[in-house]
């Protein structure tokens, strides 16, 4: 990850010293110290969004932890995985900002830990549709394409916790700047047109791979393939028409295409479409770096759709979705 913006640790032990040293030879020349402490580095836009980020990470792991105890089954499983990609998300952040101010003293200035909203699941659910909601908006002012899309991958990981959350404790679900339906944006300047080729071509191959599927389901389950299956041609069609390549030769859409052995099996692999849908927000997220700012948001809908389908169809959870650099070792 791109840490050229990041805010250079401080080394307290040293500031200290420099301190004292100061204050010794001034004292000795018979100056009286009236000056007042030192006031916190002026932060970049970056290191600013960086640190309010931060700040989500931490009020999300204490509302998890506090929510945590007397939590049972299914939602006691998701905190704890949330928990989890807690450590990640701060680490990938960067860590808490330290300005490496004292006190007067000389004691270190104490760190943020976050605060906890509430003790049970809603507040959890809450608290992690905020942080969604709040990584979401901010995308457009976002300087750094790299940050954006790490951001980005978080705000999907809170987002749809927070839902399979809300869901499993039975709690109601939480409202959030994501809409109800995602559409594809429509602004892509100086997109490469080699991106939006592959990805119309994954929308749509995913499409005809869940007509495939339906076709060897039936109940429920046919009847989910097949709606999926029409949300990725629709997708797939507008990508094409917004990149300018519908109806053109360089449009990369087939009437069919070749498909793993395990969905045409007798008894079909469903994993693979959740394969499929994690690859997509892989895509989608990576995206965020190359859309323009405008467009992130959308994007972000996407990605966030994707990932609740891959989890769906059988996808393993992890901390970045859409950021497979950072997907846990496979033991």
């Amino acid at each position: 990850m791109d840490t050229s913006h990041r805010p250079a640790p401080v080394r307290r032990n040293a500031r200290v010293t420099a301190a004292l040293v100061l204050t010794l030879a001034l004292t000795g020349c018979g100056v009286r110290l009236e000056t007042p402490p030192p006031s916190e580095p002026s932060l970049t836009a970056v290191e600013a969004a960086r640190r309010a980020a931060v700040t989500d990470v931490l009020d999300v792991r204490a509302t998890v932890l506090a929510a945590q105890d007397g939590a049972e089954g299914r939602p006691a499983d998701i905190l704890e995985a949330v928990l989890a990609a807690t450590d990640v998300h701060e680490a990938q952040l960067g860590g808490v900002y330290d300005s490496g101010l004292v006190g007067v003293d000389g004691s270190p200035a104490p760190l943020p830990t976050g605060t906890a909203s509430g003790t049970d699941a809603a507040a959890a659910v809450e608290i992690l549709a905020q942080a969604a909601s709040r990584a979401r908006s901010g995308l457009e002012t976002v300087e750094d394409p790299g940050f954006a899309r790490l951001t980005g991958s978080i705000a999907v990981a809170n987002l749809v916790a927070a839902r399979t959350l809300a869901a499993s404790a039975d709690v109601e679900a939480p409202a959030t700047e994501f809409p109800a339906v995602a559409t594809v944006p429509t602004a892509l300047e100086d997109v490469p047109v080699t991106d939006l080729v592959a990805l119309v071509l994954a929308e749509d191959s995913t499409g005809y791979m869940l007509e495939v599927l339906a076709s060897r389901l039936s109940g429920p389950q046919r009847s989910a393939a097949l709606a999926r299956a029409t949300t990725h041609r629709t997708r797939a069609d507008a990508w094409a028409h917004a990149a300018g390549l519908a109806g053109t030769t360089d449009d990369p859409r087939r009437v069919a295409y070749s498909l793993p052995a395990g969905i045409t099996a007798d008894t079909p692999d469903t994993a693979l479409i959740g394969a499929a849908e994690v690859a997509l927000t892989t895509d989608l997220v990576t995206l965020l770096a190359v859309v323009p700012a405008a467009s992130r948001a959308a994007t972000l809908d996407l990605a966030a759709d994707s990932w609740a389908a891959a989890l769906t169809w059988g996808a393993q959870q992890v901390p970045l979705p859409g950021m497979p650099e950072h997907a846990p070792a496979q033991g």
